[in-house]
Order: C-alpha cells, then structure tokens, then sequence
C-alpha cells in the first residue's frame, strides 16, 4: 500500500494551489504598487494644497500712469497701456509678452506670482541615488 500523501493525484492538487496562489502573490504586488503610486500622489497634492493658502490675489491700486500690486514680499507687479505705436496693447514690468487687456495681463500677473509662490513652497524632487545633482560638486 502506498503512502496517500505520496500519491501523484495529492502532488498534482498540491502543485495546483501552489501556482494559485503565486498567481494571487503577484496580483496582491501588483495592488501595492498600484497603491503606493496613489499614495505618493495624494502625498504631491497634499503638499501643493497646503502651499495655496499662501498664495492670495493681488490687489491692484492705480497711480495714474499704471496699476501697481505689491505683494507681501515687497515684490511688485505693473500693468500699464502701450498706445504710442500701432494698436494699443498692455504690459507686465516682469512679464515678456503683449496682452489685448489690462484684466487679461492682470490675470498673466497673478499666474506669476502663484506660479513663484507654489515654486517657493512645493519640495523639489531629489535625485535618485548616485545622480549629481546639478550645481553640486563631487566630492
């Protein structure tokens, strides 16, 4: 008489739910990584969210000539209407670029300055392990 659990049907049934549940390991992993991605992106916003509120409008004053803001820095943006040649176009001191209004290059204007603020406020990617980092020296 044979030993059943050296009968060939136990091995083949054995075998069987050892590649079931491989299959179920690698379908688990693949979860985790689907998940981890997800978490390292709500932990990206999470920090960009939490780098608006520092970002407010800017309140524009008009001093006759152009409309100034001055933002909490000491940083200021001016507006201001170019009429001497050709069509009448506006203008941002900081921004390159011609605008058909003033409220379309205010707007350019408060997209600088939220674009700075986020910049300011939002952690760099690192490199990865063994990449220079560019400015650094190697030592």
């Amino acid at each position: 008489m044979t030993d059943p659990k050296y009968e060939p049907v136990a091995w083949n049934e054995l075998v069987e739910e050892i590649r079931e549940r491989g299959n179920e390991i690698v379908r688990l992993a693949s979860t985790v990584e689907a998940l981890t991605a997800q978490v390292d992106a709500l932990k990206e916003e999470n920090e960009r969210l939490k780098a608006i509120r520092w970002v407010r409008l800017l309140a524009w004053t008009d001093n006759g000539v152009s409309v100034e803001a001055i933002t909490a820095f000491g940083f200021s943006y001016r507006v201001f209407c170019v009429d001497w040649e050709g069509p009448t176009y506006w203008m941002v001191n900081v921004i390159d670029g011609k605008f058909v209004s003033e409220a379309e290059a205010k707007a350019a204007a408060q997209t600088d300055y939220e674009t700075r603020i986020m910049s300011a406020l939002t952690q760099p990617q690192l490199p990865e392990s063994g990449e220079s980092v560019e400015g650094s020296a190697d030592v």
